[in-house]
């Protein structure tokens, strides 16, 4: 249960700076995308 609610939050706050950075910079929403999907594909290579 703890652990559902831990992947729920990771999905959660990446969205909300991706849309915070989209009213700062449309170039960095592009690039944190990119960081934030490659650190899930990590994520899941390693369990």
């Amino acid at each position: 249960m703890f652990k559902i609610f831990l992947d729920v939050i990771e999905i959660i706050i990446p969205i909300t700076l991706i849309v915070f950075l989209k009213y700062i910079d449309k170039h960095n929403i592009d690039w944190s995308f990119k960081k934030w999907f490659i650190n899930i594909k990590i994520k899941v290579i390693h369990e």
